[in-house]
This record gives structure tokens, C-alpha cells and sequence, in this order.
């Protein structure tokens, strides 16, 4: 009996030296990181009001009538969303920020086929690249979230990613953080700390993130990219799904319809991740149809980081589409349930200016630009 009780209390002491330790790991991580650097970050977050896009259907969008007029973009708004984008301290141990997996050179992916969590753990589906997400109404690969400010703390929130269970407690940490009180009073006018206002204010930063500076946009596109929009559009028919403003929209004629951007696109004859279907069965295998803006800088590609370059996406639509139930009708011969994924049989200079073409779509002043920067590197 003795032998038992002093088993017991081994075990409680053991238990309590751990739980000692991992307090230590975590307070050592925090008070190791760095202070943001704002002294010369009084950047101009405002959108342009309009913007005419040069592409084959002359679109045109007024990006300011698509920000909620609850959560108007402010510099000091957008500000404390990019110090929290880019705060590691916003993750359960310390390890990681939305900007360890949306990097700025990248165009905001990763460059990883999947990405890693705080703890080391990988995710199981490639970061999508941040592009234009003002003008998004689905957010992820399947669309669960519909409204930017409840996406931004679902990351978070995940137990692989950022590991905050309950933002709650996030709100108490950011405001124990010495920079972020002014921070917070110039953003919404109290020194308070809220979940909301965390939403509202990483909102407004990655809705200033508007990219169109782009060889396409501005009509100056090489022999070789213009014979290869020609193919996008009008001879492989790409812009069946990348049709719009961000290149991620179906086309009218559609099997689905006009404005539902989600798709099959025949990666696998059977899904293992079924993507919209964890909700819909109907709807297996069906993933977001991802903007081609910066496509060239956001390496690997599809859902789970399959391809390593364009060259293969390419190629998986020229040779490769497999005869998956759900597969979309612009991927099949006769437009139609019952046929055969059809074959392109481009030549391998089609392939090249096509790849050239998706190339132009590069924004190289949106990696560049300061106002999206890290503020922790100094």
C-alpha cells in the first residue's frame, strides 16, 4: 500500500515538473521575439475606387463597394491587421504567424505542397495564395467560410495550424503585449482588446491586398503571351473556369452557373479528400477554382500541392484528366455526364506560350510593396 501512495505522488510531482517546464518553453518563446518596427510605416491602405481591367472582357469593378461598411479600411485599421498578420505570438507556442504560411514574395503562399503548424505538424491541403480577396466569396479550398472576418481567426483557431482554441484567451494575450494597447486605441479608438476587433482590423489589411499591376492588365504582353491568351480563352478554353476579374470564374455557360467557382478537375478518379463533399455529397471531389493572378509565384499547385510548376498543370489539363464522376463538362468531350475527359493535344509551342501567358499575370509591385511587409524583420 505504502508502495502504491508513493507511486502516486512520484507521478504528481513528475506531472507537475512537466507542466513547470512546458510554462518556462512558452513564456522563453514569447519574451524572445522581436517588437514591430512602425517608425516610418505610415503607409496609405486606401483601394483605388475603380479599376478597368484590359483583359479580353474589358471588366469593370469598383473595389469599394465591396468593403462592409462595418469595417472600413483606415491606415491605422489596415496596420494593426498587418502587426497581427505577421505576429508569431498570435499562435498557441509562439512558432508561427498568418505570414509563416502567406509570404509576401510568393504572393502570399507558402511555396510548400502543404503547409506546417505550430508544432510541427503538416496541414493537409496547400496554402492558398491571398489574391484580390476583397473580391472572394468563398474562402479555403472548399469554400466553408463565406465572410472574410470569419475567416481570418479560423486559422487560428485550427489545432494543426495556430493551435488557439479559444480566441478569448488570444484577446487577453495581445493585450498584455506592450505595443499593441496604441495600436488598438488608434485603430478603433480604445486601448480594448476583442476577438472582433482582431477580425476587423486582419480584415482590412488583407482586403487592402488588391493586385493588378500586371503585363496583362496593362495590354503590353509579348507575340508569344498574346498567342498564348488566345489559347487560354478561345482554343483550350481555360477561361471556361478563369473568367472574371481574378481569373476564378465560371463562365455563364457552365455546367454549374455563372458565380459558383467550384470544380472538379479530374486530379483523381476517386477523391480521397473530397473537398466541398465533406459537406455536400453530391459535391465530391470539388474544390475552389484558385485566381491565376501571381499564379507564376505560388508554386505547387492544386489543392495538395501535387504539380511543382506550370509546365505540369499544363500538361495534367493537355494529357492528364481522369474520368472522375463528378468531373466538370468543360473537361469533357461532348459536354455532357456521360463522356470521356477530352485531350487538348497541344503542341509543345501551344504549351510554351500558354505557359508565357499565364506568366504575364504577375504582379512583381504587390511582392515589393512595403505597406504588406513584415514589421518584425528589422
Amino acid at each position: 500500500m505504502k508502495k502504491v501512495i508513493n507511486l502516486f505522488f512520484l507521478t504528481i510531482l513528475f506531472a507537475t515538473i512537466l507542466l513547470q517546464s512546458c510554462k518556462k518553453e512558452l513564456k522563453s518563446d514569447f519574451t524572445s521575439e522581436l517588437t514591430p518596427n512602425l517608425e516610418n510605416a505610415n503607409y496609405n491602405y486606401a483601394i483605388p475606387s475603380k479599376l478597368t481591367l484590359s483583359n479580353d472582357f474589358f471588366s469593370v469593378i469598383d473595389y469599394n463597394s465591396l468593403v462592409p461598411k462595418d469595417n472600413p479600411i483606415t491606415d491605422a485599421g489596415a496596420q494593426l491587421g498587418r502587426v497581427l498578420f505577421y505576429d508569431k505570438k498570435m499562435s498557441l507556442n509562439g512558432k508561427v504567424s498568418c505570414g509563416s504560411c502567406h509570404i509576401q514574395k510568393f504572393a502570399f503562399s507558402d511555396g510548400n505542397k502543404t503547409s506546417v503548424g505550430f508544432d510541427g505538424q503538416s496541414t493537409t491541403r496547400n496554402s492558398p495564395a491571398i489574391i484580390n480577396a476583397i473580391a472572394q466569396k468563398d474562402y479555403f479550398w472548399d469554400g466553408r467560410s463565406k465572410k472574410l472576418e470569419e475567416m481570418v481567426l479560423m486559422p487560428v483557431r485550427n489545432h494543426v495550424e495556430m493551435g488557439i482554441d479559444r480566441i478569448e484567451n488570444l484577446a487577453k494575450r495581445i493585450s498584455d503585449i506592450s505595443y499593441y494597447p496604441a495600436l488598438f486605441e488608434s485603430a478603433f479608438g480604445s486601448k480594448e482588446v476583442t476577438k472582433d476587433k482582431i477580425s476587423k482590423a486582419l480584415s482590412q489589411f488583407i482586403r487592402s491586398m488588391v493586385t493588378h499591376n500586371t503585363s496583362y492588365d496593362n495590354n503590353n504582353l509579348t507575340t508569344e503571351e498574346q498567342s498564348g491568351r488566345s489559347l487560354f480563352y478561345w482554343g483550350a478554353g481555360c477561361g471556361n473556369c478563369h473568367n472574371g476579374e481574378n481569373l476564378n470564374s465560371k463562365s455563364n455557360f457552365n455546367n454549374l452557373g455563372s458565380g459558383i467557382n467550384f470544380a472538379n478537375i479530374g486530379l483523381d478518379e476517386v477523391s480521397i479528400d473530397k473537398g466541398v463533399g465533406e459537406t455536400d455529397e453530391n459535391k465530391v471531389g470539388l474544390f475552389k477554382i484558385p485566381s491565376l493572378r501571381n499564379i507564376a509565384l505560388t508554386a505547387p499547385y492544386m489543392h495538395d500541392g501535387r504539380f511543382k510548376t506550370l509546365e505540369e498543370v499544363v500538361e495534367h489539363y493537355n494529357s492528364g484528366v481522369k474520368p472522375h464522376k463528378n468531373l466538370d463538362l468543360a473537361l469533357r468531350e461532348g459536354w455532357d455526364d456521360n463522356s470521356l475527359p477530352r485531350k487538348l493535344n497541344l503542341s509543345d509551342k501551344q504549351k510554351s506560350s500558354l505557359v508565357a501567358f499565364l506568366k504575364s499575370l504577375t504582379d512583381n509591385k504587390l511582392i515589393t510593396d512595403k505597406r504588406f511587409s513584415d514589421p518584425f524583420i528589422q
